[in-house]
């Protein structure tokens, strides 16, 4: 008979030292130093948001439409409207003239008549845009 089969007390009584491998002592030596160079970022807020050609989480009727109206605070009505595969996030901010410093950034606020706004459009991020209009499911 060329195998011989081990027995589990025999199996169980072979320790290998783990502690000591080349690769335990790599890991170690990564976790020192990431932990020395990561850092915890910011808490991130999704605002005013168009994925794939369409507005969602403005808790308005805006969402689900590829149009968005928001007030600036000369009470003046303004339009995004969109066309083909974008996704984008729209960034409003709050600005106290009497503390220059302090910009607050904020959702754009949805017009309504007779609300005043108090947030200024600030920036305009755009992740991807193409002209291909979403696909649709014929049915």
């Amino acid at each position: 008979m060329p195998f011989r089969r081990r027995s589990d007390a025999a199996a169980k009584s072979v320790k290998v030292d783990h502690s000591s491998s080349l690769a335990a002592r790599a890991a170690r030596a990564i976790a020192r130093s990431a932990g020395a160079v990561c850092e915890t970022l910011e808490k991130r807020r999704l605002l005013t948001a168009l994925v794939n050609g369409q507005f969602q989480g403005t808790g308005t009727f805006f969402d689900g439409g590829t149009f968005f109206d928001y007030a600036q605070p000369t009470n003046t009505q303004i339009r995004i409207s969109v066309f083909g595969n974008v996704t984008a996030e729209f960034i409003g901010a709050r600005f106290d003239p009497t503390r220059p410093s302090n910009v607050a950034l904020t959702d754009l606020i949805p017009f309504a008549p007779g609300v005043q706004s108090d947030t200024w459009l600030f920036s305009i991020y755009v992740v991807k845009a193409d002209i291909t209009r979403r696909s649709r499911s014929r049915g």
